[in-house]
């Protein structure tokens, strides 16, 4: 048993972490990031800069059937790139990644 605890203690801790959940000592729920309100966003980003965020044109690559529409916001803190199954869903994915960033002075 000593050196079961020897070998245990000599994982990093993602490791060990990952071992109690494979033997179900531990159940992980991983949270889903809180999804940004567009139109909010909008609101903010132009009260505080006076104009609105830039996208750039979509493009989109795939098959006809199974398009990726990707885009990317130009905001004061960076540029942020967005993918998803049309450009709505796009540039709502954009819009999570620049609110995201550690540098991003909005509170959604």
């Amino acid at each position: 048993m000593k050196s079961l605890l020897g070998l245990y203690s000599q994982l990093s801790l993602a490791d060990q972490t990952a071992f109690l959940n494979s033997i179900g000592v531990i159940r992980l729920q991983v949270a889903k990031p809180a999804t940004v309100d567009v139109s909010t966003f909008n609101e903010r980003y132009q009260k505080r800069y006076g104009t609105s965020p830039k996208f750039t044109d979509p493009i989109t690559t795939g098959a006809a059937h199974n398009p990726t529409v990707s885009v990317k916001i130009i905001v004061e803190w960076g540029i942020f790139e967005g993918e998803g199954k049309n450009q709505k869903e796009a540039r709502k994915d954009a819009i999570q990644n620049a609110t995201a960033h550690e540098n991003c002075p909005l509170s959604l």
